[in-house]
């Protein structure tokens, strides 16, 4: 039999049995997250579809191995030591069949940092194109310059999309990337996921219903095809009381940035600051699209500088025709060492190009990257709002931050904004403001407000491809695209 078709059939088989729905009582399984069809972003977007990262602070973690670097979320990491010392005591009185792998759950991975994941992602990038397809001289003789360079990254971009993601949004929403970088996550082993005979040794242990039933209690749920997976469950009232004692004052006050979350974007009562899947992702997480068109820049120049390293010169041959009286006609042949434009000067190759033509750049590769597709003119009304929006906030009549808000909407087809927009989405970074805003934060936004100020911004929809498309949707929740890794329902209700 075909590996590919017996690998198709037994994930059939996986989907469909492989895990139990009634416990001994005939009661109802605490129904498991399902991270290859169903749940395939969970962590990795926010409730508005927009891919998110998290960058390791010592603030926002702790650790979860008494010897060992593994790390998870702050009220991640208390949900799982009350869930540890739960365990040791049904262990203790009696309440554990034994032998089993239960008894002791001990972390054996959880959070991967996405800075190190994307990087080790951006070298194969590299790699994949000086070494292959730079190599080939119908793509090597073309490159004389920096300009030049972009124009065969362009192409190598396009016969690879879907297979290669570029920007770290791509990259978030692939099947490149680990649900480890949300720091949701606490492996109990590090075991093949694919591995059917792993996962049915640990869903038929004797405590493995006790095991299900009680990590629910504090908020977890358990990966359906990887049963030593702990998943925090950020929408259950049980992890969300972990979330309440956080100390914000001392999370948002590091990096020198003394910033106070506005009670008024929090819960509905205001009393909490961390206690919605919203907030959440507001205040522990980046979404990427803030630094995309940067990275893009920097790897470009980062690719281009590597190829210089390897092809500093470039051979001109040129053959031209000669008349001579006693020879008659005859080629000449003849050869030009061109030195290619050197990269020393990032800022320089980076300064070649306006912003414009990085934004127009940049909008390309992701409305390519989430398969999107508009004609001409739907794409350039939508440069031209961008453009206006860029101009406002240069003249600072809107707040920093709209215009990449802007057109990460259009990268996903102007979904209907289901709730309001708060400052936090769009600005940057967190800066000091007065009343506890960030830096020129005004109001919550909506696009009918933003389009009543702006007067000519258009935020018609535009419409997307069909087949393996990723992201969007019709609105800010639900079912969202899972990029290069098929589509799926982010679970935040």
């Amino acid at each position: 039999m075909p590996k590919t078709f017996s690998l198709f059939r037994n994930n059939k088989f996986n989907k469909d049995f492989s895990y139990p729905t009634k416990g001994s009582e005939g009661k109802d399984f605490p129904k498991p997250i399902d991270f290859w069809y169903e749940k395939t972003l969970y962590g990795r977007v926010d409730e508005r579809q927009n891919p998110v990262y998290i960058s390791f602070s010592i603030k926002r973690f702790k650790q979860i191995h008494p010897s060992k670097q593994i790390f998870a979320l702050n009220f991640v990491a208390d949900a799982f030591f009350s869930f540890q010392r739960h365990i040791g005591k049904a262990n203790s009185t009696g309440k554990l069949a034994l032998p089993s792998v239960l008894v002791s759950l001990e972390p054996k991975k959880a959070f991967l940092d996405i800075e190190s994941a994307y990087g080790a992602h951006k070298q194969t990038i590299i790699a994949v194109m000086i070494d292959g397809f730079l190599s080939l001289p119908q793509h090597n003789d073309d490159v004389e310059n920096f300009d030049d360079f972009v124009n065969k990254f362009v192409e190598f971009f396009e016969k690879n999309v879907g297979v290669l993601p570029i920007t770290r949004s791509a990259y978030i929403k692939s099947q490149d990337c680990s649900p480890l970088i949300s720091g949701l996550v606490i492996d109990l082993a590090d075991k093949d996921h694919s591995d059917d005979k792993i996962r049915k040794k640990w869903i038929s242990d004797p405590n493995y219903e006790f095991y299900t039933k009680e990590a629910k209690k504090f908020g977890f749920i358990v990966d359906k095809y990887a049963p030593w997976r702990l998943v925090a469950d950020i929408a259950s009232p049980r992890m969300q009381n972990f979330m309440n004692p956080v100390d914000w004052p001392m999370l948002m006050g590091s990096d020198g940035a003394n910033v106070w979350p506005n009670k008024d974007y929090a819960s509905p009562s205001g009393l909490s600051y961390t206690n919605t899947v919203r907030t959440l992702f507001d205040h522990y997480y980046t979404r990427s699209y803030k630094v995309d068109m940067l990275e893009m820049q920097e790897l470009l120049v980062d690719t281009y500088t590597e190829f210089y390293k390897r092809y500093p010169t470039l051979k001109k041959i040129k053959t031209q025709q000669c008349s001579d009286q006693l020879l008659g006609s005859s080629n000449k042949i003849t050869t030009k060492i061109i030195r290619r434009q050197d990269p020393s000067d990032r800022n320089s190759l980076i300064g070649s190009y306006s912003y414009m033509d990085w934004a127009n750049l940049y909008f390309s590769l992701r409305l390519e990257e989430e398969n999107m597709k508009i004609n001409q003119k739907a794409r350039e009304r939508i440069i031209s709002s961008f453009t206006t929006l860029d101009k406002l906030e240069d003249k600072k009549k809107v707040d920093e931050g709209y215009a990449l808000w802007y057109l990460n909407q259009a990268v996903k087809g102007f979904p209907k904004l289901l709730f309001p927009v708060t400052p936090f989405e769009f600005l940057p970074f967190f800066c000091p403001g007065p009343g506890g805003l960030p830096h020129s934060a005004k109001s919550f936004v909506t696009l009918s407000d933003l389009g009543t100020l702006v007067g000519k911004i258009s935020f018609a929809p535009v419409q997307k491809a069909t087949g393996g498309a990723s992201g969007g949707g019709n609105g800010d929740g639900g079912n969202g695209g899972g990029g290069n890794g098929g589509g799926g329902d982010t679970g935040y209700n």
